[in-house]
């Protein structure tokens, strides 16, 4: 385990609890963290995952806050983003127009399409495209 700390910011010391047992914990911030082994990481996360099902950043803050592993965020974001339970509940938000068949238009530009395309990848500091389709010549601009 000492390996795989060496590429995070961590001071690794061991914390003697009681006479026989210790426990490896990060010091590197004013609060300690015990640092879970490769064995504990998913029960850690089932028990605080749980019945409540909070989202992939609250399940992770809610870890971080208590213990410390390297690869906390992205080990966490796929065992939530697999979580049956979280599917099967996930409310879907997405909007959707209504679909339909439209006569042509009389006159140019009499009826327009208008629509929003996005978020892009940035261009000129711009991640939206508007797009406006004539309905007479399906032409757009």
């Amino acid at each position: 385990m000492y390996s795989e700390l060496k590429k995070f910011k961590v001071e690794a010391k061991r914390i003697t609890l009681g006479s026989e047992s210790s426990v490896l914990c990060d010091t590197s911030t004013s609060v300690i963290h015990p640092i879970v082994p490769k064995t504990l990481r998913r029960k850690v996360f089932d028990v605080l995952h749980g019945n409540l099902r909070p989202s992939v950043r609250a399940t992770i803050d809610l870890i971080r806050k208590r213990y410390f592993w390297p690869s906390l965020r992205k080990c966490c974001a796929n065992w939530a983003k697999s979580c049956l339970q979280c599917q099967h509940s996930k409310v879907q938000r997405h909007v959707h127009g209504p679909f339909g068949n439209y006569d042509l238009s009389q006159d140019i530009f009499l009826f327009i399409r208008i629509d929003i395309i996005g978020p892009l990848p940035s261009s000129r500091g711009y991640t939206f495209c508007l797009t406006c389709i004539d309905r007479y010549i399906i032409w757009s601009p």
